[in-house]
């Protein structure tokens, strides 16, 4: 998925990355082993980057990945035009403030830098009742103040000064994990008919739940954008 999503912005080994959001570093090591990049990895949550450490040393990359501490919707830590590329895998979909984000990225990116992402995004065009009935439950459920489409996120790439270079799905093969959440979604019911129902358990078939209606309905998908300074 990392090399699907990643590749229209042309890594090269001298390259410095950053992975905004990094999790706990996947996605940060794929980059650096396929690719001989340097790759910085920025994230909100401390304990997903002890984890990320220890992952980066098992994976022998210590040496080209490195992980800071910062909140990426407000500032990201490098300086102007030092970086090459920014990825950002299903993270912005939980920023408070993506403009400010995309400002940022437009900031650090060398002139001809480039962004690639995917995220999680409403379906365009929805009516203000299908996105409170879909879009807004799944928010609620994934910590998310709110779900872009590619109309919005088009109009806050261009005001930050990015150039889009293209913004697609991926030609049904993010279908598959539309069957595992359903699959997800069944195994969880048949756990509640079994006699599961603690609220932690509850919360997370709710969740589920939610983001299956909107996913099968067609009201949520998954797409994967780059842009350039």
């Amino acid at each position: 998925m990392i090399d699907v999503v990643v590749k229209p912005a042309v890594i090269e080994e001298g390259h410095h990355v950053v992975d905004a959001g990094c999790g706990v570093g996947g996605t940060a090591i794929r980059l650096a082993s396929a690719h001989g990049c340097r790759v910085t990895g920025v994230n909100l949550n401390r304990l997903q980057l002890e984890i990320a450490e220890k992952k980066v040393v098992d994976a022998g990359v210590a040496g080209r990945v490195k992980l800071k501490y910062a909140d990426c919707c407000q500032s990201l830590p490098f300086a102007d035009n030092t970086i090459d590329v920014v990825v950002n895998i299903e993270s912005a979909c939980h920023y408070s403030d993506r403009e400010r984000f995309l400002g940022e990225v437009q900031r650090i990116l060398k002139p001809g830098g480039k962004i690639v992402a995917m995220d999680w995004m409403a379906r365009d065009h929805l009516s203000t009742e299908q996105y409170d009935q879909f879009i807004r439950p799944v928010c609620e459920s994934w910590a998310m103040v709110s779900l872009e489409c590619q109309a919005t996120y088009t109009s806050k790439l261009q005001a930050a000064g990015l150039e889009i270079m293209g913004f697609e799905g991926f030609g049904g093969k993010e279908m598959d994990n539309l069957k595992i959440i359903e699959n997800d979604y069944r195994n969880l019911t048949l756990m509640y008919f079994s006699g599961f129902g603690t609220p932690p358990f509850l919360n997370l078939m709710e969740s589920i739940g939610r983001l299956y209606a909107a996913w099968r309905g067609g009201y949520f998908e998954i797409r994967r954008y780059c842009a350039k300074k």
